[in-house]
Order: structure tokens, then sequence, then C-alpha cells
């Protein structure tokens, strides 16, 4: 019984003093890859682009149809193409091609956060995208931690 007892207490001791602050460093490293993996990736991705100096379009031209190999591969003009007709928004610089949900209120924690499920937002008290002047307020992300929400929050 003293034998299971002074092995126990070494064991626990052992634990406490060497597994939990490697526990501990590899979960927060685990966080903080998982946070910033995305930023490094779209920069990275971004880096190389620009080096590649591709040109995009939004008519169906001649160009390559727009794939995640024909952004590297190709020097011809990539055509892109919207992912809603009636609403998007593309930044090619970033990959971005996402739908955008009209007139959604910026007030309201529950609509908009529905709305960013699906793609962006428009603000219902700007304008909209047109030849007239005005301010078009679209917004896409409401938080920078990684586990809430969807793809566009």
């Amino acid at each position: 019984m003293l034998y299971t007892d002074v092995v126990s207490h070494l064991n626990t001791k052992y634990f406490m003093k060497k597994l939990f602050p490697i526990l501990m460093i590899t979960t927060g490293l685990l966080f903080l890859g998982a946070t910033y993996y995305p930023i490094v990736r779209d920069e990275v991705w971004y880096q190389l682009k620009t080096l590649k100096n591709q040109k995009y379009e939004l008519s169906n031209s001649s160009g390559e149809k727009d794939s995640v190999f024909a952004r590297y591969l190709t020097a011809k003009t990539i055509d892109l193409e919207p992912v809603n007709k009636d609403f998007s928004i593309i930044i090619e610089k970033i990959g971005v091609n996402a739908p955008v949900t009209a007139d959604v209120s910026v007030w309201d924690p529950n609509e908009y956060n529905e709305a960013l499920k699906i793609g962006a937002a428009h603000a219902a008290s700007s304008m909209y995208p047109s030849s007239d002047p005005g301010n078009v307020y679209i917004f896409a992300h409401t938080s920078v931690n990684f586990w809430e929400l969807g793809k566009y929050a």
C-alpha cells in the first residue's frame, strides 16, 4: 500500500512538473495556429498571385475557366463567374467570390449573423451599388474567432 502511494505521488508530481506545462504550451500553439493559419495562407496566396501578375475578367471571353490549378498554371486571363448574378461581391486579389444579402440591419445581431452565414451583408441604411454617387456599406465578418459562426463571419 505504501509503495503505490509513493508511485502515485511521483506520477502526479512528474505530471504537474513536466507533462502539464508541455500540454498547456502545445494547446496554446494549436489555438494560435488555428487562429492565424487562414491569415498566413491568404497572404502567401496573395503574394504568389502578385508575382505571377495574373489578369482577371468578369466576362465570358476567351479566358481560362477559373480553378485552383488555372491560377497557378496559366498565364491567360481568367474568367470569374459570380456566385450570385443578382447581388454578389468579387475581390479577385484575395480570392473572394461571395453572395451578398441585401438590406440587413446593422443594429440587429441575430439578423446580420444569419445573413453572414450565407455570404456578405449589405447594410439597409446604405445605397445600392450603381452609377449614382453614394456610400455602399457591405460587411462580411463580425468576429476574429475561428470557432464562431460560418465561413463569412
